[in-house]
């Protein structure tokens, strides 16, 4: 899985979140799937925190999608799941190396709850 994503500091502990990933999953989608999360997260401390967050993901597979309510033959499905993230958070004050680590289920239109997980590398300016 590959993603990018544009994380913001809104007021106090408050972050919006924003991104585009992709992934391979034969499990989920049949193919590949494109995802477009958005999320809002707070976070327990300045430089070091537990991150709590939560969202909407619009998911567009190639294949039928276990995130749906009902599994067809169609060579394409879309849907929106939402998105939970529960973590840890290194980002410094001012600017420099940014790491994230946790568990970050889904649970689609149909109710399936599909664990997952993230580890991110990034910068903060």
């Amino acid at each position: 899985m590959y993603s990018i994503n544009y994380d913001r500091h809104l007021v106090g502990r408050l972050h919006l979140r924003g991104g585009y990933a992709t992934l391979m999953s034969d499990f989920l989608f049949n193919g590949r799937a494109h995802m477009v999360p958005v999320q809002l997260a707070f976070v327990s401390n300045t430089t070091h925190g537990l991150e709590l967050g939560a969202g909407a993901t619009l998911v567009r597979g190639n294949g039928p999608s276990g995130l749906r309510p009902h599994n067809t033959d169609d060579t394409s499905t879309s849907g929106i799941a939402a998105s939970f993230v529960v973590g840890y958070r290194y980002q410094p004050i001012e600017r420099g190396f940014l790491f994230r680590i946790g568990f970050t289920p889904f649970v689609g239109s149909n109710g399936r709850f599909v664990p997952s997980g993230g580890i991110s590398f990034g910068y903060a300016f």
